[in-house]
C-alpha cells in the first residue's frame, strides 16, 4: 500500500521496489492523481478504473472539508502610503528629481491595481 502514489512511483526506489516484488499487487491513495502521457497514478497501478472515489464535494457534505471558494482575477494590494513613501526615500532619496519622478512615473504605469491608505 502506497500513500501519496503520484510522488513516489516514478523513480528508481520504485523501479527497484517493482523488480523484487514482480508478484505483488500495489494499491495506491492520493488526492491528486497525475493522468498525462508520460505519467499515470491509475496506469501505474495496473488499473482500468479506480477502487474508489471520494471527491472533494463528498468531502464537503460529510464536513471534512471547508467549500473551496475561487476568485478570479488578480486582487487588490493594500500599502499604507506612508510605509511606501518611507521606502522610497530610502532606496532613491540620492537620486535627483527628475529620476526619481521617473521611477514613481513608472511604477505607476505598470502596476495592476494598488489601494494606497492615506
Amino acid at each position: 500500500m502506497i500513500d501519496e502514489a503520484h510522488r513516489s512511483q516514478y523513480g528508481f526506489l520504485a523501479g527497484f521496489m517493482r523488480q523484487a516484488l514482480k508478484n505483488a499487487k500495489f494499491i495506491a491513495f492520493t488526492g491528486t492523481p497525475i493522468d498525462t502521457e508520460q505519467k499515470s497514478t491509475l496506469g501505474k497501478f495496473y488499473g482500468g478504473s479506480y477502487l474508489d472515489v471520494y471527491n472533494i464535494k463528498q468531502s464537503v457534505a460529510d464536513g471534512a472539508t471547508l467549500p473551496i471558494l475561487y476568485e478570479d482575477g488578480i486582487p487588490e494590494l493594500y500599502v499604507e502610503k506612508s510605509l511606501l513613501e518611507n521606502q522610497f526615500k530610502y532606496y532613491f532619496d540620492n537620486e535627483s528629481e527628475k529620476k526619481k519622478a521617473k521611477l514613481k512615473q513608472e511604477a505607476l504605469r505598470s502596476r495592476k491595481k494598488i489601494t494606497c491608505a492615506k
